[in-house]
């Protein structure tokens, strides 16, 4: 049995996963770049549910499950991160501006006038793929406004 989990969120991120760094920095940032594309979430709560579930039922077969809780577009995700906070731009960049600075930060590193990526080839294939995904956690215990709002204070206290 594999269990996928979508973009995992939720708080007490201890070691700072790459979820939870992309939602800190949105939460920080005042002027927010993003894609026209969809993201999936999941509240790690509802994850371990799962899991939980899962293990208890022992029917472990050849099947693999992608677990998420809501699916919605990258600029609704950022409002709802930004909930109450009104001093930030949101600036909407489409596919074709991607990958042109994504071939032009693969040409910087190349002359090593930097060594970061900007943007890596498997984010660009995410845009491009734009996934949307079906709810697959029908029975969670924690829904997508409380796991904002938990997730918000625990880095908000940080």
């Amino acid at each position: 049995m594999i269990v996928c989990p979508s973009h995992v969120i939720g708080p007490n991120d201890v070691k700072y996963s790459a979820n939870g760094k992309f939602f800190d920095n949105i939460l920080k940032k005042r002027i927010i770049i993003f894609p026209n594309c969809n993201i999936s979430i999941i509240d790690v709560r509802n994850l371990a549910q799962i899991v939980k579930n899962i293990i208890l039922k022992k029917k472990f077969h050849n099947s693999k499950i992608i677990a998420n809780d809501l699916s919605l577009p990258i600029k609704d995700y950022i409002r709802h991160i930004k909930a109450n906070k009104k001093n930030y731009i949101q600036i909407k960049m489409n596919l074709f501006f991607i990958r042109l600075l994504f071939i032009l930060n693969k040409f910087l590193i190349k002359i090593k006038f930097t060594k970061k990526d900007i943007i890596s080839r498997t984010r660009l294939e995410y845009i491009k793929m734009n996934p949307q995904t079906e709810i697959t956690n029908l029975k969670k215990d924690f829904s997508f406004d409380k796991t904002i709002f938990d997730t918000r204070n625990f880095f908000l206290k940080k």
